[in-house]
């Protein structure tokens, strides 16, 4: 009866631990797909090959034994080949040779199977945990937003007000809003 007390305890504080790895992970791979699907919507020419490389790259480096991965829209709903929300049993999965029209976020269900310490002496070997994740890409449109800016002080070091390059050579950031 010890020993089992000692093992509930020890097991249950080691899934916790595995469970937060395995969401990481998931949470890291589906980061991964929407990076490349940011890019592609940037005018990168990437396929779905390069969503299902960085998604399967990332997971195995996060310790994912396996991930099931699809295509949502911006709102994280799962889409089809044709780009038609619909459920996640008919969603179009990474790595199935083209990316629907109006992806921009890539969903991932990971799992890990890790083994027990003292479990094993009352019959368990090992456990399982899954986790799920999506993330998306893409500017906003419409809708009621409100950008932030944060003002920042530049102040060079010998108080002569040259800022090095001289503010004509910082580059500025201009979004092209045909895009998307």
């Amino acid at each position: 009866a010890m020993i089992s007390m000692a093992a509930l305890v020890l097991e249950g504080g080691n899934a916790y631990a595995q469970q937060r790895v395995t969401q990481n992970g998931a949470d890291a791979a589906a980061n991964a797909g929407a990076t490349v699907l940011a890019r592609r919507l940037a005018g990168a020419v990437l396929t779905d090959a390069d969503v299902a490389g960085a998604v399967t790259t990332i997971g195995g480096a996060n310790s994912l034994d396996q991930q099931d991965a699809y295509y949502t829209d911006i709102q994280g709903r799962p889409l089809d080949l044709a780009g038609t929300v619909v459920d996640e049993s008919g969603a179009a999965a990474v790595g199935n040779g083209s990316i629907p029209p109006g992806a921009q976020g890539v969903a991932v269900r990971g799992s890990r199977t890790f083994g027990t310490f003292f479990g094993r002496a009352v019959g368990f070997n090992s456990f399982s945990a899954g986790a799920d994740a999506t993330a998306v890409a893409g500017r906003l449109v419409g809708g009621n937003f409100l950008p932030v800016i944060f003002p920042i002080n530049i102040v060079d070091c010998e108080t002569n007000g040259d800022l090095g390059t001289g503010e004509s050579q910082w580059q500025i950031a201009q979004p092209s809003a045909t895009k998307g």
